[in-house]
Parts: C-alpha cells; sequence; structure tokens
C-alpha cells in the first residue's frame, strides 16, 4: 500500500510540474522547436525596450526583441528574432516606440517610405544607416517626455498671457 501511495504521489508532482512549465510557456508565448529568422539593428538609444518586447510588421506581432547590447562603437545593437512568414517591407527600417499608457514598449518594422516626417527620426534613421548590415533604427519619444514638452508649451502660453 505504501508503495502504491509513493507512486501516486510522484505522479502527481511529475504531472503537476509538466502542466506549471507548459502554463508559463503558454504565457510567455514562447516558441518551443520553432525556427525563427533572426534580425539585427542599431540605434543611438533604445528608449525603454526590454528584451521579450514585441516586433510589429504591419500591425500584426512577428516576433520578438532578442537582446539588447553596447557595441564597441557607442552605438546599441538589439537582435530580433522574427516568424520565418514574415516578410520585412521594402527599404527596413525599425521604430522603437510606446505601445501602450502602461509603458510597454515595442519595435516596429516598417518601409523607409513609411517613417514619419520629423526630423529628429530621419536624423537618427540617418545615422544608423552607416552600420554595414544592420537595419537602421530610431527611438520615437516616450509619454513622458510628449507630456513634460506639451506642459512646457501650456506653462509658455500662460506666461505670454500673464506678460500681456
Amino acid at each position: 500500500m505504501k508503495r502504491t501511495n509513493d507512486f501516486l504521489v510522484g505522479v502527481t508532482i511529475l504531472a503537476a510540474v509538466v502542466v506549471l512549465t507548459a502554463a508559463i510557456l503558454w504565457v510567455k508565448q514562447s516558441d518551443v522547436g520553432r525556427q525563427r529568422r533572426s534580425v539585427a539593428a542599431r540605434f543611438r538609444d533604445v528608449g525603454s525596450i526590454r528584451v521579450g518586447a514585441q516586433v510589429v510588421i504591419r500591425g500584426v506581432k512577428a516576433g520578438r526583441v532578442e537582446s539588447i547590447a553596447l557595441s564597441p562603437d557607442g552605438w546599441v545593437e538589439a537582435s530580433f528574432s522574427l516568424d520565418p512568414n514574415a516578410t520585412l517591407p521594402p527599404d527596413p527600417v525599425v521604430l522603437l516606440n510606446e505601445s501602450s499608457l502602461f509603458g510597454e514598449w515595442q519595435a516596429t518594422i516598417l518601409g523607409r517610405d513609411a517613417l514619419p516626417r520629423d526630423a529628429t527620426v530621419a536624423r537618427q534613421i540617418a545615422d544608423a544607416d552607416k552600420g554595414g548590415g544592420l537595419l537602421p533604427g530610431a527611438t520615437l519619444p516616450d509619454i513622458a517626455q510628449l507630456t513634460a514638452v506639451a506642459g512646457r508649451i501650456a506653462g509658455d502660453g500662460v506666461a505670454a498671457q500673464l506678460a500681456q
């Protein structure tokens, strides 16, 4: 009887470990055993993006950020693992931007012709484009920076009204 109980306890613990492992992999959206394609980009600054953040192509999740590292020349290099069926747009560039108001970031791969008309973004892309084989990247300002600028503009407007 004791052996049967020990066996049942062992099987129960083993089943619990398997279920827990499967649940963790599902929650983390892990791609166990799935072939992925790797793409790398370089940036002056990566904002608040983290390893594991999603990569989006044409509005569809197509992969995730695999690594972020400083290169010897002072740039930041990020590598992304992409679904093998994901097709990169012509003349691809990478924008790092906030994906929600909760501070989550994502990498968006888009064609150079779809870049926002912004001098700062254009300058970041032009500088990063000299990266020999790496996609050029730019980082959009986060909501905190935009809020600070809006507050400063509003403050300047109030000061101008008071000065009159």
